[in-house]
């Protein structure tokens, strides 16, 4: 159910990589008088539910379209707080569009509303950018490797990034600079899911990718901004590809 926070949101961001406010009215359902919203149908089900089945090609646009979903956010003064695969709908398309946008407030705000796994403890409770970059760096993650928490324990948000950070730093921190992603090809043989591995060109953009979201989830000071995450795609894959959909 909306609550009225999130219509506020929905109201005042009517951006297609948002869910849309169509209509609201009032009526009798199960002999009780009810007031009710109409959002817009978005076909593709949420993230989380299709997140195992998709190709690279559902990837990328995915991973692309929400990066520019949550740039927007961010570029109109709103953070989402609670960014994860089941607040994520798929249009016909196979597009990001945000939902379930309960948590999210004004930058500066205090965040009431997050979910663990997809959060680092130590970026306090004032919402700003730097909370949904690391939250997309964990989705990146689970998209190109199956699951977050694959060879990591716990289900702490921070930890199980500071884990996959030490891993990929041990891996690389012996490497002389022209082999720097020596150490990353190797965490990539690793994680990666079965069905990218056996790829080439794909391989070597899976491989920025996975980088990119371990930029995502270091610390404040050193991670990566919302709109390097889009410069990323824009240098790898143009938006125009996408554009026309958004």
């Amino acid at each position: 159910m909306l609550v009225q926070s999130e219509v506020s949101v929905l109201e005042e961001l009517p951006y297609k990589n948002l869910l849309k406010l169509v209509g609201r009215g009032k009526g009798l359902v199960s002999n009780r008088n009810l007031k009710f919203l109409v959002t817009d149908w978005v076909p593709g089900g949420d993230l989380e539910s299709a997140r195992k089945d998709m190709d690279w090609d559902q990837i990328m646009r995915v991973l692309k379209s929400l990066a520019y979903a949550v740039y927007v956010v961010h570029r109109s003064g709103y953070c989402l707080c609670d960014l994860k695969p089941e607040n994520v709908l798929l249009d016909q398309w196979g597009n990001a569009v945000l939902c379930d946008l309960a948590g999210c407030i004004k930058t500066g705000g205090h965040v009431e509303i997050e979910t663990g796994g997809y959060v680092n403890n130590e970026d306090g409770s004032v919402a700003t950018w730097e909370h949904d970059v690391f939250s997309y760096g964990m989705i990146v993650l689970q998209l190109l490797t199956g699951d977050v928490t694959k060879n990591n324990t716990g289900h702490n948000g921070f930890e199980i990034a500071k884990n996959i950070i030490t891993r990929a730093e041990e891996l690389t921190a012996e490497k002389e600079a022209a082999e720097e992603n020596a150490g990353l090809v190797k965490l990539l043989k690793e994680q990666l899911i079965e069905q990218f591995k056996q790829m080439k060109k794909e391989k070597e953009i899976a491989l920025g990718l996975l980088h990119l979201g371990l930029r995502c989830l270091r610390d404040r000071k050193t991670r990566v901004s919302d709109l390097e995450v889009m410069q990323h795609f824009h240098d790898i894959a143009p938006f125009d590809m996408i554009d026309s959909q958004l």
